[in-house]
C-alpha cells in the first residue's frame, strides 16, 4: 500500500455557517472517563429469549421476500432465505472480528475486519486484494468499485492519548487515494455540538486510550437528494450525538443534526424520499427508538418506539434499513434480533441469532437485505 496523502484535513474550518451549540450532549457526560475507547462484548445474556432461534416470524404475504446478509463477528459472511436457511457464505482468510460487508454484482464482497483491514473476496471466498488499515464500523462502496471506510489514528490530545476517526479513500484495488481527517476538522465540527469533555486538559498523565468522536457510519449519496449534491458523506458521530453531511470535496459541512434530539445513533441512511432514518440508541434514556429526519427542515417527520418502549434497546450499535417497499429492518444488536416493520409498524418478519453458547446468544451487528435479483445470476451458476 503507498502512503496514505492527508489531503483532506480541513478546508472547511472558514465555509461552515457558524451555530449556537447545544449546551449538553443529549444523554451523554461531561466526565471525560466516558469516553475511553472500550473494546464490544460480543455476546448477551438469554435467559428470557433462549427459546428463539432463527426466523420466529415470517408474515410471507407481508414481508418484503429477498436475502438477508450478516456476519458471525468472527470470519464468516452469510447469506440467508427468508426462512433463515444458508444460501451461501464466505470465510475471510487470516483475519477475524469481521464486522460487515457489503454484496457485490458478481457475488463477491467487501468485508471490514475491525482494525485490521478491508478485503475484497471473490464468491469463493479468494483474496482479491487487501488493504491493512485501522478500519471499524463500516464501508461504502462507490461506482467503480472505490471504497470509502472509517478508520482512526491516536493523537496526543490535551494530555491524552485520543483516537480520532479518518476517512480512508480506496481505488477500486484496495490502493489508498486520500484521507480525511477529523482531528484536523475538529474546529469546525465543534460548531455543531456541545464543548467535548476530551478538549479540558487532563489531571494527570494517563495511559488511558480514549475515544473523541466515534465515526460509527459513512453513506455517501448517489444522487442530488433534498438539495444536497450527490457524493455528499453522511457520517455520524455516536459521542457527540451527531450527524452531518460533508460536501463531496469534504470541505464543507452542509448540515448537521442530533443534539437535543439523538442520543448515541448509528446507522444513518438515506430513504428514497431523501429524507433520513437513523437508529437512535437512546442509551441515557433507557430504549430506542427509530427516527427519520427531513434534512431541508430538520424536522422529524416519522419515529417508532416499542410497546412499552423498554421492549426495544441496543445501548450500544444497532442498524436500520429502509427496504425497498418502504417497510423497515431493524437490528437489535444487543439481544441478537432482527425484525421488519411495515408501514404501520407492525412486525412481520423476526429473526433471532441462533448461535447460543452457555446461556449467552451471539450478537448481531447488522444485517442487510437485497432484492432476490441481486444475487439470482451469480447464486444459479453454482
Amino acid at each position: 500500500m503507498g502512503t496514505p496523502r492527508r489531503f483532506w484535513a480541513l478546508c472547511i474550518l472558514a465555509s461552515c455557517t457558524p451555530v449556537d451549540p447545544p449546551t449538553r450532549f443529549n444523554g451523554s457526560t461531561s466526565d471525560p472517563e466516558d469516553f475511553r475507547a472500550l473494546g464490544y462484548a460480543d455476546w448477551e445474556d438469554t435467559e428470557e429469549d433462549a427459546p428463539l432461534s432463527g426466523v420466529t416470524l415470517h408474515a410471507e404475504d407481508e414481508a418484503l421476500a429477498g436475502v438477508n446478509l450478516y456476519t458471525d463477528q468472527e470470519r464468516t459472511c452469510l447469506a440467508l432465505d427468508m426462512q433463515g436457511r444458508e444460501l451461501h457464505r464466505w470465510t475471510v482468510p487470516d483475519h477475524n472480528q469481521v464486522e460487515c460487508f457489503e454484496l457485490l454484482a458478481d457475488g463477491g464482497i467487501l468485508v471490514l475486519s475491525v482494525d485490521q483491514g478491508v478485503s475484497r473476496l471473490d464468491r469463493d471466498s479468494q483474496v482479491i486484494w487487501r488493504a491493512d488499515l485501522a478500519a471499524h464500523h463500516d464501508l461504502a462502496v462507490l461506482a467503480g468499485g472505490a471504497v470509502i471506510v472509517p478508520t482512526h489514528r491516536e493523537v496526543l490530545h490535551a494530555g491524552r492519548r485520543v483516537r480520532f476517526d479518518e476517512l480512508t479513500h480506496l481505488d477500486e484495488d484496495g490502493e489508498v487515494l486520500g484521507v480525511w481527517d477529523s482531528h484536523g476538522a475538529r474546529e469546525a465540527l465543534a460548531k455543531h455540538h456541545a464543548p467535548h469533555p476530551l478538549d479540558s486538559p487532563a489531571n494527570a498523565p494517563t495511559d488511558t486510550v480514549y475515544d473523541f468522536y466515534h465515526l460509527n457510519a459513512v453513506e455517501v449519496l448517489p444522487t442530488e437528494a433534498s438539495g444536497f449534491p450527490a457524493a455528499s458523506k453522511l457520517l455520524c458521530l455516536r459521542n457527540v450525538d451527531l450527524l452531518v453531511l460533508l460536501s463531496p470535496d469534504y470541505s464543507k459541512i452542509l448540515w448537521s443534526f442530533g443534539p437535543g434530539v439523538l442520543d448515541q445513533p448509528h446507522s444513518p441512511g438515506l430513504t428514497p424520499e431523501g429524507r433520513i432514518l437513523v437508529f437512535d440508541n437512546g442509551r441515557g434514556r433507557g430504549h430506542s427508538r427509530l427516527v427519520e429526519i427531513d434534512p431541508s427542515t430538520d424536522k422529524v417527520t416519522w419515529t417508532w418506539e416499542a410497546t412499552p418502549p423498554e421492549a426495544f434497546f441496543s445501548p450500544i450499535r444497532g442498524a436500520c434499513q429502509r427496504l425497498a417497499d418502504g417497510h423497515t429492518l431493524v437490528t437489535e444488536s444487543e439481544r441478537g434480533r432482527v425484525f421488519e416493520l411495515d408501514a404501520a409498524g407492525e412486525r412481520v418478519w423476526e429473526f433471532w441469532s441462533p448461535r447460543i453458547v452457555d446461556g449467552q446468544r451471539r450478537r448481531i451487528y447488522r444485517m442487510q437485505r437485497v432484492l432476490p435479483n441481486h444475487v439470482a445470476s451469480w447464486l444459479q451458476d453454482r
